[in-house]
């Protein structure tokens, strides 16, 4: 039908009324079909744009011709509910390679958001292992804190000639050899003698706390 055969059909020099929709677009729906047949529009997405611009042409013609136009929602819900399913049939090779794109697409997305949970299990794991190790040396500042603990006195242990793994025995040793060497009574240096009974009395005092 041409477009003033459609205003004439449905009376629409008088506008546009909602009752005239159903039988109005099974009309331009028996038209898409005649012109894809026209066209030889099988699998060939091209030619079924062709059709369906014939169809939009005469939608304009139409709606430029009467009152108010026609309802531009109706040609979207025309063109959802039926042009779609219409090309999908039509034309099986485009819709079988857009559902293997958005398969694709689907399958993609699902590696990005495995990829994504397993980076984001990895940096949650250092996290909770670097809360654990910044507890642990935390509970130990507070337990050297209340316990009165102390370091080891290194300084002394070396004036000794010991390392802080040295027994009470080995103290005991090295502090009398070294007597024999600086004790004043032998001509040795009193400040050096001091500095030694010093360093035997830490370190005794350090091994019997340990």
């Amino acid at each position: 039908m041409k477009p003033k055969e459609y205003i004439k059909k449905y009376n629409l020099i008088a506008g546009w009324k909602r009752s005239y929709q159903d039988n109005f677009l099974a009309d331009l729906t028996s038209e898409l079909f005649a012109f894809l047949e026209m066209l030889n529009a099988f699998d060939n997405p091209q030619k079924f744009d062709n059709a369906l611009n014939m169809i939009r042409n005469k939608w304009d013609a139409i709606s430029n011709k009467i009152p108010y136009g026609l309802p531009e929602g109706m040609w979207r819900y025309y063109y959802a509910t039926t042009v779609l399913k219409i090309r999908k049939e039509t034309c099986p090779t485009e819709t079988n390679r857009i559902e293997r794109e958005r398969e694709e697409r689907r399958l993609e997305y699902e590696e990005r958001k495995r990829r994504q949970a397993e980076e984001d299990a990895y940096f949650q794991r250092i996290r909770e292992e670097r809360q654990k190790a910044w507890e642990k040396m935390r509970d130990a500042y507070f337990f050297m804190l209340f316990s009165g603990f102390k370091l080891p006195p290194l300084n002394e242990f070396r004036i000794l000639g010991l390392t802080k793994d040295a027994t009470a025995d080995e103290v005991r040793s090295a502090y009398r050899e070294l007597t024999i060497k600086y004790h004043p009574d032998r001509g040795g240096d009193q400040e050096k003698f001091v500095q030694i009974t010093e360093a035997k009395n830490k370190c005794l005092a350090w091994i019997n706390r340990n």
